[in-house]
């Protein structure tokens, strides 16, 4: 705050935002920039000019000159100003972490300390914070995220012989776009195909205002943007399509979750693309070794599961069967990686492994709906957990229709695990009848739309709820949900 201002440091220091050297200079965190293949040169003029005294004197950061130095030189001298500042600042932690991460808080008492008692008086107060957070769960829990996040980058097949060059898609639609959105960010040429020309229209529309929100939340600037749009070639043109696709060394096909039909799309890229070409199916329920059957080169087949939206969801699920190769592991292991992903490479199981953990908490979700337990309540009890979303919402997201096909086929392999899905089922077959498929048919549990600031329950679903709650508390509703997903977790550990 000495340095920036108080309201250009918060931000900073609450959330590792991020700045690029221009906006840093701006805030007054760097004296100078300079271009990257010029930065030696630019690092000895400026330390020459510091010696023969010529160097320009630090320019007043952006966030202390006029009205708004004024403002922050009131918030951090005067003490009702700079409480008030600090217990805004406290409200907004909480509303992002639900007070389940100490250090923001923590960052602010030090803060609080330096404002009131001084410099030396916010150093002491530091050291002390930094000392006491070292030891707490917390702490040791986002080591052991650190540690495992750290191991999964290495890929447990080794490097690819012939790494990914250029990416192509099959299906324009929201998987597939966000397939292609994220390896055009990276800076793959990427082929998108669809069937018709409005799916395609969709899928590069998608991609389009994805990289104009980057540009206006300024994460890219307009020309990176453009380059990277202008890196996927969309086609529909039923021959078109296979002189693009011949050039592609992986085609992920993101299409309709039907077996049929995945085969029919791996023969015609198996007349096409180059014999040593990987060919993933990204699925969230379909066997690999049943999607593989009746390839003419098993050995190139497997899953590469995203999750949705694609170009926010971190994680990717590399799945093989068992004649998948090393080589097409290695390719498919490096793609994801370079994308940004969190790659884990899981077994050909039901559900996989995310899936798999999600099916039985997912069925005691639908076990406390059947009992009578409000949507509502089963949402903010997970989410005060620490769940990003409720469970409720999370089948609103990525569809009702999905959820009811992966509780259906869950429930058939894992037997009595899936306790509890029987009601479930029979809830969502009641909300496809009325076309309630969540967010994209703009209701399912909840009803969505412009305008719809607070999560309002859909009069619909409520009527197919039990019409005599039962009050359950949140560590309840907590124990039931998370020990289902945790037990189920520890039997993918154990079966390895």
């Amino acid at each position: 705050p000495k340095l920036l201002g108080l309201q250009a440091a918060l931000p900073l220091l609450l959330t590792g935002k991020k700045v690029n050297g221009t906006k840093a200079r701006k805030l007054g965190l760097v004296d100078n920039v300079a271009d990257p293949f010029a930065l030696s040169a630019a690092a000895e003029q400026q330390a020459l000019a510091l010696v023969e005294g010529s160097g320009a004197v630090r320019s007043t950061p952006a966030g202390l000159k006029g009205v708004g130095g004024y403002v922050d030189r009131v918030l951090t001298s005067v003490g009702p100003a700079r409480n008030f500042a600090l217990k805004k600042a406290r409200e907004q932690v909480m509303k992002q972490t639900g007070g389940k991460m100490p250090a923001p808080l923590a960052i602010l008492r030090v803060v609080e300390a330096g404002l009131v008692g001084g410099f030396d008086a916010g150093l002491e107060a530091e050291a002390t914070h930094f000392g006491s957070l070292g030891f707490t769960p917390e702490s040791r829990a986002l080591v052991s995220i650190f540690n495992g996040q750290t191991a999964l980058k290495k890929s447990p097949v080794g490097a690819p012989k012939n790494p990914v060059q250029r990416v192509g898609v099959v299906g324009a639609g929201l998987m597939g776009a966000g397939i292609a959105t994220v390896s055009a960010a990276k800076g793959f040429p990427v082929v998108l195909r669809d069937t018709s020309e409005a799916g395609l229209a969709r899928g590069l529309a998608q991609i389009d205002g994805v990289f104009a929100g980057k540009v206006k939340r300024r994460q890219l600037g307009e020309a990176e943007a453009a380059r990277a749009a202008a890196a996927v070639v969309g086609t529909a043109d039923p021959k078109l399509w296979r002189d693009h696709m011949a050039t592609t060394d992986l085609v992920i096909e993101a299409v309709f979750e039907d077996l049929k039909v995945k085969h029919a799309v791996i023969a015609d890229l198996e007349a096409v693309v180059s014999k040593d070409a990987v060919i993933a199916t990204n699925t969230s329920a379909l066997p690999i070794r049943d999607v593989a059957r009746g390839a003419r080169h098993p050995e190139r087949i497997l899953g590469m599961h995203y999750f949705s939206p694609v170009d926010k969801m971190p994680l990717l699920e590399i799945i093989t069967h068992e004649g998948t190769s090393k080589e097409a592991v290695a390719r498919a292991f490096r793609l994801g990686s370079a994308q940004g992903k969190t790659v884990i490479v899981v077994k050909d199981v039901p559900g996989f492994y995310v899936n798999r953990c999600l099916g039985p908490y997912m069925a005691e979700g639908m076990a406390l709906l059947a009992a009578g337990v409000d949507p509502l309540a089963i949402d903010r009890a997970l989410k005060s957990f620490g769940f990003p979303v409720g469970p409720i919402t999370l089948i609103d997201e990525v569809g009702v229709d999905v959820a009811s096909h992966v509780n259906s086929f869950l429930s058939k392999d894992l037997g009595v695990r899936m306790a509890g899905s029987e009601a479930g089922l029979s809830l969502l077959a009641s909300m496809l009848e009325k076309d309630l498929k969540g967010r994209k048919s703009g209701e399912g549990f909840f009803v969505y739309g412009k305008g719809n600031k607070s999560k309002e329950l859909s009069e619909q679903t409520a009527a197919m709820l039990p019409s005599e709650k039962v009050e359950m508390d949140d560590e309840t509703i907590v124990d039931r949900m998370i020990l289902r997903f945790v037990n189920e977790a520890a039997l993918c550990v154990q079966e390895g």
